[in-house]
């Protein structure tokens, strides 16, 4: 930086004064310089590390939200549909099936359901009986069962079937039903999937009282309605890796 400044030389008493310019040279060093940018890259670089951590947090935040609520969602919707279902008409997978953890599963669920287009259908008379018109199915498919090399269940998916049979007063539980288990070759409302990266599905009865656990796993870089009790927990168990689990509750009413 260059600085000008100008004062009055008094030359002789004959000629007065005069008017002399004079600069004096000033600024940074390249030393003092090179400190100033090694500080600001300094900042620069916590500021970037703070503001990505925050967008990858943000991100996982994001995914599991999602996750969490498609559980809930498909949740709901068995827990609704049990408790309109007829005790006598559920099918469980007795068998179940055996994880690598040592525990046993049981993958599928089969209820009739009374209701037709959206439409709760029963007999005009002074008790509504309900009137049964198709079988509805929740299940894994079980080619989707196997574990990768490391132990751990590789994500599932978890499908849902309807099967129409017409109208008729009294429920009957399914027959062969393993036959029913099966990919839909064209999906549609009828039949399709309806959640992906399922770690686990398993449905148990006690008494009258149906126990429903849903948990999913991905990998990602108390409460009470209609009669169901619902609960959520979550961790992360592998590295990059979510994993959370919600369970539920139902008796089937008719």
């Amino acid at each position: 930086m260059i600085k000008f400044s100008m004062k009055p030389t008094l030359l002789s008493q004959n000629t007065g004064y005069r008017w002399r310019y004079s600069h004096k040279k000033g600024g940074f060093s390249i030393a003092e310089l090179a400190i100033v940018i090694a500080i600001f890259s300094f900042i620069l670089v916590a500021i970037y590390t703070i503001l990505d951590s925050g967008l990858k947090a943000w991100n996982i935040g994001e995914k599991r939200t999602d996750l969490q609520n498609n559980g809930e969602i498909i949740l709901r919707r068995m827990v609704h549909e049990m408790s309109i279902a007829s005790q006598r008409s559920i099918v469980l997978d007795m068998a179940g099936h055996e994880r690598h953890t040592g525990d046993i599963v049981h993958e599928y669920i089969c209820f009739e359901s009374p209701v037709k287009d959206g439409e709760f259908k029963y007999q005009k008379d002074k008790f509504g009986t309900p009137v049964w018109h198709g079988y509805i199915i929740y299940y894994v498919h079980e080619q989707d069962t196997d574990t990768d090399p490391n132990g751990i269940n590789i994500p599932k998916k978890l499908y849902r079937r309807y099967i129409d049979h017409g109208e008729r007063a009294m429920p009957v539980p399914v027959s062969n039903i393993e036959s029913l288990l099966t990919v839909p070759s064209s999906p549609s409302p009828e039949h399709r999937e309806i959640a992906t990266n399922v770690d686990t599905f398993d449905v148990t009865r006690d008494g009258f009282i149906v126990k429903i656990k849903l948990a999913y796993r991905k990998a990602i870089s108390n409460r009470k309605q209609n009669g169901a009790n619902y609960s959520i927990s979550g961790t992360a168990n592998n590295k990059g890796t979510d994993y959370f689990e919600l369970q539920a509750s139902v008796e089937p009413k008719n």
